[in-house]
């Protein structure tokens, strides 16, 4: 009897350019997100790659208007299905983000000899399917990762048990999105630091139009108790300037517009910091940042991470999306690395109390864990991406790579 061969599955058309292909196996979009900017990191630090991402339709949404990047079903678990894709796409290293396991798959990358790395392993890992001997299966296929990175030290734990070196088994919480941090002119911060020397500042940040009024009345109220209290508006739209100057001025206010080359002096009451892409500089200056959006109607929340990246106190809104989960990883930090106001009255509070250097400094340093964390996480992947890029040239280089995990 002949036996049929299997269908050849049709693969897509490879890219143009043939960067290294890194292969990231995820349904999370938090984790396309995050290696979407190790990419854009690795362009500036090191080889461009391309990013190869198996997983539904649903991520479609996060890589549209991104390059470098294609999203593609998973393969088939049948021998030549996985040959086939692996021949085809040929990745320097495949990241493995707490999937079902599919052992198919995964012992045809180890035999191609393509490092494998899991990411946000938990126990409640499972096989594909269920099986009857779905235990020993995970257990043959968790031991084809030259390292993991798992959730918790009980989840390291387990992983360890199920065969895998202490070695290469990192406790390292969630893979975050990573963000590069905001950049600044040094002369610009060196004269402007010089120039608040002695001053409380406060920062609103990405302030939407209708967060304005709000803005003004916060700071009449605080200024109350702290005449020297200086606000740094800056406004969510391009080229507010001139209608944020008509505003101030029917409101008395004493402003100076950086726009306009306007010196900030001792009888400034308000900075209207409305040059683009100066928020790196502004975070670093000011010890305390409401971030915009968060009580507007209209307009979308700002990323917390950037000022807590650059050591300022996070004061926001209860309109947090779209970075809603990141808020509230930052508020179950110990302690708290950020303060929820819902009303003009308690974002006044908010910032009148985050005004005593030791909470703002406490705040502060809590989120800056949090950066730093997903940071350092980021950092490694990028280091062995780096590193496959770097050996996959040499005829050893996928046995070497990942055995002596750092």
């Amino acid at each position: 009897m002949t036996r049929r061969r299997p269908k050849p599955v049709d693969l897509p058309a490879l890219p143009e350019t043939r960067d290294p292909v890194v292969w990231i196996a995820t349904e999370n979009p938090a984790t396309v997100r995050a290696f979407l900017n190790i990419s854009k990191r690795a362009g500036v630090v090191g080889p461009d790659i391309h990013l190869l991402l198996t997983g539904p339709e649903h991520l479609r949404p996060e890589i549209d208007s991104e390059t470098g990047v294609t999203l593609v079903p998973m393969s088939g678990e049948r021998p030549g299905d996985v040959a086939g894709f692996l021949d085809h796409w040929k990745p320097v290293i495949c990241f493995w983000d707490g999937l079902p396991l599919r052992p198919g798959i995964v012992a045809g990358a180890h035999q191609a000899q393509v490092p494998l790395v899991m990411l946000n392993f938990s126990m409640d890992v499972q096989i594909n399917g269920q099986d009857f001997f779905q235990a020993r299966l995970r257990k043959q296929a968790l031991r084809s990762f030259r390292l993991v990175f798992a959730l918790s030290h009980a989840d390291g734990g387990a992983c360890i048990r199920m065969g895998l070196p202490e070695e290469c088994v990192l406790v390292r919480g969630p893979v975050l999105e990573g963000l590069l941090p905001l950049d600044c002119d040094p002369s610009d911060l060196d004269e402007l630091a010089g120039t608040l020397s002695g001053r409380d500042v406060w920062l609103a940040a990405h302030v939407a139009e209708d967060e304005e009024s709000v803005m003004l009345g916060v700071h009449t109220s605080l200024r109350g108790t702290n005449r020297r209290l200086l606000l740094v508006l800056n406004p969510q739209k391009a080229g507010s300037g001139a209608r944020l100057a008509e505003k101030l001025t029917a409101g008395g206010w004493r402003f100076a517009l950086r726009s306009e080359g306007q010196p900030i002096t001792d009888q400034t009451q308000i900075y209207v910091a409305d040059l683009p892409d100066e928020l790196g500089l502004w975070y670093h200056l000011a010890p305390i940042s409401f971030l915009g959006g968060t009580l507007s109607t209209t307009a979308p929340g700002t990323d917390p991470r950037h000022p807590g990246a650059l050591g300022s106190a996070i004061v926001h809104g209860p309109r947090t999306a779209p970075y809603r989960e990141i808020y509230e990883q930052l508020h179950n930090q110990a302690p708290p690395a950020a303060t929820q106001a819902v009303s003009a009255e308690g974002l006044a509070k908010a910032v009148s109390d985050l005004l005593s250097p030791d909470q703002a400094a406490g705040q502060a340093h809590s989120a800056w864990e949090y950066v730093s964390r997903g940071a350092e996480l980021t950092d490694h992947l990028n280091a062995l991406i780096t590193e496959a890029v770097e050996l996959s040239g040499t005829s050893h280089a996928r046995t070497e790579i990942l055995e002596t995990p750092a």
